[in-house]
């Protein structure tokens, strides 16, 4: 190869390289720890993960090639999470949108935020009578902030959420917007792996259950629970 073009070459690839090292850098999601097998392959890679307050589950490839396989994978992932969700939730939750296409950052809000969001179950108790809800959970764990949101099946925000940790485990406030007075309840984890939990409140005339698992996954977990 003649010299002068080999020297053009490396300095084409060197600027390229540099661009999407400063691109990356502005994205909290992927400077993350748990991010770090996609960093591993910038720039030669792609991530799909649905637009906010969807679960913030992900799937990456590098072979655009097969993007409609693993498009279909992570739709199916996403789906069996909000099984029993509506279906306009459903549909709008499995939308394709990227987070980083061809190792470009993409207008995404967990570049900026970084929050975490999963299909989740709330159990409402009120004079012997319960009332099952599918949610989706954000927390702001990865920031280590002790904010979160309250998402219903519709993905309508319907408490926020503010956690502490003390010396008998986590305590949890929930602020909920029909609701005169906020809840306070103690979370346990019951897988920490996995990242599982439950929690138990009560407050403004209420006792409440919740945990991280969808719904059906929750009664036969907790059947004592929902009895």
């Amino acid at each position: 190869m003649n010299k002068k073009i080999y020297f053009i070459l490396l300095i084409f690839i060197s600027i390229s390289l540099n661009a999407h090292g400063s691109e990356a850098s502005k994205s909290k999601w992927l400077q993350h720890d748990s991010s770090s097998s996609v960093r591993s392959k910038m720039p030669n890679v792609n991530v799909i993960m649905a637009d906010k307050p969807c679960p913030t589950r992900w799937w990456s490839f590098t072979n655009m090639v097969q993007e409609y396989e693993y498009y279909n994978k992570w739709k199916n992932i996403i789906t069996k999470e909000l099984e029993g969700f509506p279906v306009s939730t459903i549909k709008k939750c499995t939308e394709k949108k990227y987070i980083i296409k061809n190792g470009q950052i993409m207008d995404h809000p967990v570049h900026s935020s970084n929050l975490a969001r999963l299909g989740s179950t709330m159990l409402w108790e009120k004079d012997g009578q319960k009332f099952p809800l599918r949610i989706i959970v954000e927390s702001n764990i990865k920031n280590k902030k002790p904010e979160g949101v309250i998402y219903n099946e519709n993905l309508e925000k319907i408490c926020t959420t503010y956690s502490k940790r003390s010396f008998d485990g986590i305590k949890l406030k929930l602020t909920c917007k029909f609701l005169p007075e906020p809840i306070n309840a103690v979370v346990n984890i019951t897988d920490k792996r996995r990242g599982k939990y439950r929690a138990f409140g009560q407050g403004a005339g209420y006792k409440i259950f919740m945990t991280n698992l969808p719904l059906k996954n929750a009664k036969e977990q907790f059947p004592e629970v929902f009895k």
